[in-house]
């Protein structure tokens, strides 16, 4: 079962989704700034980021497919 909530914490109403017992923060709440500048974006488009979720993936996902994420981690990288 999943559930929602919102916690304000340093004067951001951060979104709390609670599913099998986890608690997953909303990363985007955490760094939207006043100006609504677009952190993840930027962040996303990182080479070690990039690379990193591939590692992740490699090694968590049975299902998932290094062959045919190159090329969608390579236009990330070009975007």
């Amino acid at each position: 079962m999943t559930n929602s909530t919102k916690k304000e914490v340093e004067n951001k109403l951060i979104s709390i989704v609670k599913k099998d017992d986890q608690d997953y923060i909303c990363l985007i709440d955490m760094v939207r700034d006043e100006d609504c500048t677009d952190h993840i974006n930027y962040w996303m488009r990182n080479r070690n980021t990039v690379e990193f979720i591939g590692l992740w993936e490699t090694l968590n996902n049975p299902n998932f497919k290094l062959q045919n994420s190159r090329l969608t981690f390579q236009l990330l990288l070009t975007i």
